[in-house]
């Protein structure tokens, strides 16, 4: 399976969680998830993240993040 996902979503509410932004950036390839981006901003903070993700057993990665 192949994928890219691109999605730049505004000011929004999920649940009980109020979001301002979100940006996402990620491939998808042979087991493994590629975030060039992921940042998250809420009112209390960012959440941002990079890095490769195993999505298949027997695939790994390393994911950095920062809140």
């Amino acid at each position: 399976m192949q994928s890219q996902i691109v999605a730049d979503v505004a000011a929004s509410t999920v649940d009980t969680v109020s979001l301002d932004s979100a940006n996402v950036r990620v491939a998808i390839a042979n087991g493994i998830a590629r975030f060039d981006t992921l940042a998250v901003g809420l009112p209390q903070g960012i959440i941002e993240a990079k890095g490769t993700f195993g999505l298949a057993p027997g695939h790994t990665g390393t994911l950095s993040y920062h809140i």
